[in-house]
Order: structure tokens, then C-alpha cells, then sequence
């Protein structure tokens, strides 16, 4: 016996339904007082990086997040996964950075400038790779 779920791609419905199914990962996220956006299938998660422990919450919800997915039949791709550390210059030019997370079993290098919804963001916030 099959057990068929989903919705036909490209379905008018598509996109409410899918933002109905995952919106319990909010909760998920705000348990380990991570910040997060979402856009269609895009979700961003964000915590103010003040101390060591800040990076490991920040790991730990991911985890939790990659099994919630997999309970709920999704993938959490690593590998199409993206991390920066934005803070000033003389903030980083002082801090030890991390230069790859773990995410979905995947190395996540920390780049120095990402693309969000068309902006390209520096970890300066600057903006010289947009423009």
C-alpha cells in the first residue's frame, strides 16, 4: 500500500499549504531562542552572537530542526545551506570566527558575503558586493 502526500507542484494551493505545514517549526526555533524568517521554502535563523554559547544554541536548534523535518517526511539540505557572522571590521578583526558550521550532516563553510531575496549582504554590512 502506497501512502501518497503532497501537493501537485506548481498547484495554486502549493505554497499555503506548504507555509500551513511547516509553520510549527517556529515554536521549534523560539524553544532555543533562535530568531527566524521564512520565505515560501526559504527559512532564515539568526541568534546575536555574544557569547561562545550563542553558536552551539544556534547548532543545537538545527538539529532539533533536521529531525522535526524528517519526522515530517522533508529534508533539511545541508548542503544548500549558507551561514555568516556579520558584525563590524574591528569586531572581527578581534573575535576568533568560526569558518564552517555543521548543518544536516553537511560543512557549511562561513562566507563573507550571502545573497538573500536578491541583496547580496557582506559580513560588514557594507554592501560593496551588492552594489
Amino acid at each position: 500500500m502506497h501512502r501518497w502526500s503532497g501537493v501537485p507542484q506548481g498547484s495554486v494551493l502549493g505554497p499555503l499549504l506548504f507555509t500551513a505545514y511547516i509553520s510549527p517549526i517556529g515554536r521549534v526555533v523560539c524553544g532555543f531562542g533562535v530568531n527566524h524568517q521564512t520565505y515560501a521554502d526559504d527559512t532564515q535563523l539568526y541568534v546575536e552572537v555574544a557569547d561562545g554559547g550563542s553558536l552551539d544554541r544556534l547548532s543545537r536548534c538545527i538539529s532539533c530542526l533536521q529531525h522535526w523535518f524528517l519526522r515530517n517526511h522533508l529534508l533539511l539540505n545541508g548542503s544548500k545551506s549558507e551561514a555568516i557572522i556579520i558584525g563590524t571590521a574591528q569586531r572581527h578583526a578581534r573575535s576568533l570566527q568560526p569558518s564552517e558550521m555543521s548543518v544536516a550532516g553537511s560543512g557549511v563553510v562561513v562566507s563573507e558575503s550571502l545573497k538573500l531575496l536578491g541583496v547580496t549582504f557582506g559580513h560588514t554590512m557594507s554592501f560593496d558586493k551588492h552594489v
